[in-house]
This record gives structure tokens, sequence and C-alpha cells, in this order.
């Protein structure tokens, strides 16, 4: 016997299979682009692919965006990122951030949320008195309704154009894009 739930779903009540339920969550989210079979989740933020000079953090959702902006980063700036999915967004892994001054110029944070005391502004403290440079995409605290979210992506510059055209000017390469 398979367990069910109630979901309010587009204004109408229907029954699921817990199943049913994670296939839609999958199909709201997207599809993965890549396989991370066999990656451990280790610590606060888990560093799936290592790169240098960039170092991308994906929270929730926008691990995804992340990794588009890792691949575009590759094809017009010839930069091996590195991208990292923050596992809690309550905390931030310390150590890791610090290894990141080793061969990283830039830290950039994507997340699908209000950028005011977001994930984001951890991470910008914690760099504060040292020589990294972080960005931060996310939205602003307002209260959008009914605009288009292709809009809403271009307003507040989470396009994957537009982060890498961000990127390549805090780098001094926007000849390159």
């Amino acid at each position: 016997d398979t367990a069910t739930f109630e979901v309010q779903r587009f204004s109408e009540k229907s029954r699921m299979t817990i199943e049913e339920f994670e296939d839609m969550i999958k199909s709201m989210k997207g599809e993965h682009k890549r396989s991370y079979k066999g990656v451990k989740i280790k610590q606060l933020e888990d560093m799936i692919e290592r790169g240098s000079k960039v170092a991308i953090i994906g929270a929730g959702n926008f691990f995804y965006k992340g990794e588009d902006v890792q691949d575009e980063l590759k094809d017009k700036l010839g930069i091996n990122a590195t991208l990292i999915n923050p596992v809690y967004l309550t905390g931030i892994d310390k150590d890791m951030l610090e290894d990141l001054k080793k061969d990283h110029e830039l830290v950039i944070t994507l997340e699908d949320g209000e950028l005011d005391g977001g994930f984001g502004e951890k991470v910008t403290r914690f760099y504060g008195n040292s020589d990294m440079k972080v960005l931060n995409f996310g939205a602003d605290k307002d209260f959008p309704d009914r605009v288009p979210i292709e809009e809403l992506y271009e307003r507040y510059h989470l396009t994957t154009d537009l982060i890498v055209e961000d990127i390549a000017k805090t780098l001094g390469l926007l000849e390159k894009v």
C-alpha cells in the first residue's frame, strides 16, 4: 500500500503518492543537466567541482543556474570555475571559503530569494577584510505583481549572460565577452 497525501495545487485538491509528489517537485525545479552520483555531502558546503579564479556558490534552485554560469565562463572566458552547492544556508563553511583565497579572485553567490539578509551577505561578510572580490546575485526586496519571470531575471541580472558579463567586468575581461 503506497502512502498518499493531499496537496493543494493550482486551486484544486488532489491526492497523490509520494513518488508523484517528488516527480512534481522535480518538474518544477527542472532536470539535472549533469549527474552527481557518488558525490558525498561532507560539510556545510559541498564543493562539487574544483577550479580556480572564480568560485560559484549556487544556493537552492540556483545551483542549476551555477552550472550554466560555469559552462559559459569556460566557453566565453576560458575560466574553469569552482562550483559549490551550499547544503545548509544557515551557516558557512569557513575552512572552505578560506581555502578559496589560495587560487581564486572572485566568489559569486546565486540565490533565488531576496539578497537582504540572505546567504550571499554571509559570504560577503566573511571576505570583508580580505582581497577577495564577491558578487551577490538575487532579488531586491520588492513585491512585483504580474511580472513575467524573464523580466525579473533581466531586472536583477539573473540571466546567465548578464551574470557572466558582470563577472567579466569585475575581472577586467569585458572585451572577451
